[in-house]
């Protein structure tokens, strides 16, 4: 009797164990979902990055009126709008980093439209570009068949930063 109680006991702090550990499992350094990329959730300051990606960054502002810090090494740039320090997008470019279901940049358009299918909307398409809009998330899609990147967007954000943004596995210009 004692040694099914020890046993249901050790039985339910594992299980509570594995709960507790499931969401730090989810937040991966490198899972893209509806609220980050990485440990680049939106809405904080450029301090904030600075400090979750420890590596040197490059602040510049570009022609479309975004200011971006970008960081070179995890291929991710963070989008801030003019004057302010509060991240509205972030565009990652790395293979490495992909959704639940394995989407990510360098994945080919066929695993995207598969994986998501219905759930995605066409929102720009002509020059070798196609982008789909899965809630917050860009998907680009090249000429060439494949994701080129991908960009998390706060409401009301254009998805023109992702359009112009670098593709899967080249270094990011500017």
């Amino acid at each position: 009797m004692v040694r099914a109680i020890a046993s249901a006991v050790a039985l339910a702090g594992l299980l509570l164990l594995l709960v507790a550990a499931a969401p730090a499992a989810a937040a991966t350094p490198f899972r893209i979902d509806q609220t980050r990329i990485g440990r680049a959730p939106l809405g904080k300051p450029a301090a904030f990055y600075r400090t979750a990606y420890a590596t040197s960054a490059r602040r510049a502002a570009d022609d479309d009126g975004f200011d971006r810090l970008r960081f070179a090494e995890w291929h991710l740039t963070i989008l801030f709008a003019p004057g302010k320090d509060v991240a509205v997008g972030a565009i990652t470019w790395a293979a490495r980093n992909t959704t639940a279901l394995g989407v990510g940049p360098c994945s080919s358009a066929r695993t995207l439209l598969a994986a998501y299918g219905k759930r995605l909307t066409r929102v720009a398409h002509g020059s070798g570009i196609d982008a789909y809009r899965l809630g917050r998330l860009v998907f680009v899609v090249g000429s060439d068949g494949f994701v080129s990147n991908v960009t998390l967007l706060a409401p009301g954000v254009s998805v023109g930063p992702a359009l112009a943004a670098p593709a899967c596995g080249l270094p990011s210009v500017g």
